[in-house]
């Protein structure tokens, strides 16, 4: 029995030099014989232990009994074996376990730099083979809030690579380690901030991770958007983040064109307009349903609801944002544009500034927009 040898205090010597090993099988009334062996380190020698049963022809089976916490990551060929006589006359059979102990991941949750004892609440996730390019999957997920005071652990974790993710809202910041990226999103919702974790035997992990609300912090996507509504598509189980930032806007709202898309300050979590503003953000014509993806004028529409949005959950405000939002309305107020449609032809020169503006706030909304 061996173990591979971890960091200091990695494990309770007490408690984990000792294993109980079984031997059974052979002819009626069989073998059922159990050791205690006392392992050791895979750097060391030793670690073995003798059954005392004599062998009869027949099929023979070790195991071992593995304590909570630890992983079994070796088991040699000769712990399933089968004795014939005389092939097998004063054969020693060797089987041979190695066990890994399990680590484990911590985030110490502070707000504003001081422990949460009001009503804030944050939501952690440990993924798995997560990146820019790929979600991973989620191992477990846990809120850190006064209940808890903002310490939580993800623990019985097999020694390795991991992702520690934070669902982060609009205009917050957070102090989740540099470098930290957001974990692709396959329905374009940038919330999930990641960083990645090793975790290795026997050893905790720990994160001291603060954060702020607004105003100051990143920008959401117009799929973070879209899916943080009351009147979302999506069967998430999301906040109406989209209807209470309207509310928050309201007066005069969300503009659009020359009009404005409105919130509800006595009834925040349902807008009245948040049909017209998931439409919009998805690129669709609101009357017909029809995709309009393709259009230049609601591609941009469709970024510059979502950083209208940014800035009035007070996201930071970048002067180029500014001038793209502000070009943005005027030319929709050019050809008329509604979220059913526009009147006339877009001109060339219209189609490629729309392209232009649409593009700026797309990086606006992904946080790659230079803000000076």
């Amino acid at each position: 029995m061996t173990y591979p040898a971890p960091g200091e205090d990695g494990f309770d010597n007490a408690n984990d030099l000792s294993w109980e090993m079984t031997l059974k099988g052979g002819p009626d009334p069989g073998v059922d014989e159990t050791i205690s062996v006392n392992a050791v380190s895979d750097t060391d020698t030793g670690g073995f232990g003798s059954f005392a049963a004599l062998l009869e022809p027949g099929t023979y089976h070790i195991t071992e009994l593995l304590k909570d916490g630890w992983d079994n990551t070796l088991k040699s060929e000769e712990c399933d074996f089968t004795v014939e006589y005389p092939r097998d006359f004063n054969r020693v059979f060797s089987c041979e376990f190695q066990n890994t102990k399990e680590g484990s991941a911590k985030v110490v949750k502070t707000y504003l730099n001081a422990p949460i004892t009001g009503p804030e609440a944050f939501t952690f996730q440990l993924r798995q083979g997560a990146s820019a390019t790929d979600p991973g999957t989620i191992i477990d997920t846990q809120i850190a809030d006064a209940s808890n005071t903002g310490t939580i652990e993800f623990d019985n974790l097999k020694p390795g690579d991991y992702q520690l993710c934070e669902v982060v809202m609009p205009g917050w910041t957070t102090s989740l380690s540099d470098p930290f990226y957001a974990a692709y999103p396959p329905d374009g919702d940038n919330s999930v901030l990641c960083t990645n974790v090793a975790v290795d035997p026997g050893l905790t992990a720990t994160f001291s991770i603060d954060n702020a609300p607004p105003p100051g912090g990143n920008a959401r996507t117009i799929g973070y958007w879209k899916n943080w509504a009351s009147c979302k598509t999506s069967q998430g189980k999301q906040a109406p983040v989209l209807d209470q930032t309207m509310a928050k806007a309201t007066p005069p709202g969300i503009q659009l064109d020359d009009k404005y898309l409105l919130g509800d300050q006595d009834n925040p979590d349902v807008a009245p307009n948040c049909p017209q503003a998931v439409s919009l953000l998805d690129k669709r014509d609101d009357c017909t349903g029809k995709k309009e993806a393709r259009d230049p004028l609601f591609n941009m529409a469709a970024q510059l609801v979502a950083a209208e949005l940014n800035y009035a959950a007070g996201a930071k405000q970048c002067a180029d944002a500014t001038a793209a939002i502000n070009s943005a309305n005027a030319l929709l107020t050019k050809y008329g544009f509604t979220e059913c449609g526009y009147t006339g032809k877009l001109t060339p020169s219209d189609k490629a500034a729309a392209n232009n503006y649409a593009k700026t706030l797309d990086d606006y909304n992904n946080n790659i927009l230079p803000c000076n």
